[in-house]
């Protein structure tokens, strides 16, 4: 397989949405998403329908096509090693928002979660114009985190994800930035 490479994030964003445009349906066989969802990258489903209100307004919404102007990224960055989630705090973690920059919102996220001290901060998930939702739980000292373009679904995965592995989980961050 070819490997490609890009000067800048605008060359590598523009080439994404180019190949976005022909790339065939891959959620047709996905049987791990609920009925109405599709999981465009097999990590994630994403609403294809849904039984949520906020869903169908943006399904509803006319087409419009992306420009650079339009993206507001995201992005969480942690230290794995110190990572601690409590009910009050969650320390050794960073989440930016609305960034109208890649870099700016990775470097955001770092430097939020360097913010508590020396330690291996690390991008942990960059996303653009979503939904982002992290649940903890306190009980195992972790979290899981979910991003869609629908912001329950978001928080739902999130729950989900951490409820197969963990106990006492609840939605500690949820936010949405999108076009």
């Amino acid at each position: 397989m070819k490997s490609l490479s890009f000067a800048n994030t605008a060359a590598f964003t523009a080439h994404l949405l180019a190949s976005v445009s022909w790339m065939p349906p891959a959620h047709a066989a996905d049987s791990r998403c609920p009925p109405g969802m599709h999981s465009p990258d097999g990590n994630v489903c994403v609403p294809g329908e849904s039984m949520h209100d906020e869903s169908q307004a943006i399904r509803n919404r006319p087409y419009s096509p992306l420009t650079f102007r339009d993206m507001q990224w995201s992005a969480i960055a942690m230290d794995r090693k110190k990572l601690l989630v409590t009910d009050k705090e969650m320390t050794f973690i960073g989440v930016s928002r609305g960034h109208k920059d890649m870099k700016v919102a990775q470097k955001a996220a770092l430097d939020m979660c360097r913010s508590d001290g020396p330690g291996n901060c690390e991008l942990i998930e960059t996303v653009v114009n979503a939904c982002l939702a992290i649940s903890i739980s306190p009980e195992a000292n972790k979290l899981e985190y979910a991003y869609s373009a629908d912001p329950q679904f978001a928080i739902d995965e999130s729950l989900r994800k951490c409820r197969q592995q963990y106990k006492g989980c609840r939605t500690a961050y949820a936010d949405c930035v999108m076009k």
